[in-house]
């Protein structure tokens, strides 16, 4: 399966090293498009407080 769309590069690379290891059941798959999606907003956030402080 490829990389869902709209992850950004934190998330893409969550996808990636999983699905590179594991073969995932579909409603697996959707719990780590999730957690991606989760880990790409919490980078974009870490870069926000490191630019403008907390």
């Amino acid at each position: 399966m490829g990389t869902p769309e709209g992850l950004n590069e934190a998330g893409t690379a969550l996808w990636r090293s999983v699905t590179d290891e594991l073969e995932l059941a579909e409603h697996e798959l959707c719990l780590l498009e999730q957690a991606a999606r989760t880990c790409g907003v919490c980078a974009d956030l870490a870069s926000v407080v490191e630019a403008e402080g907390t």
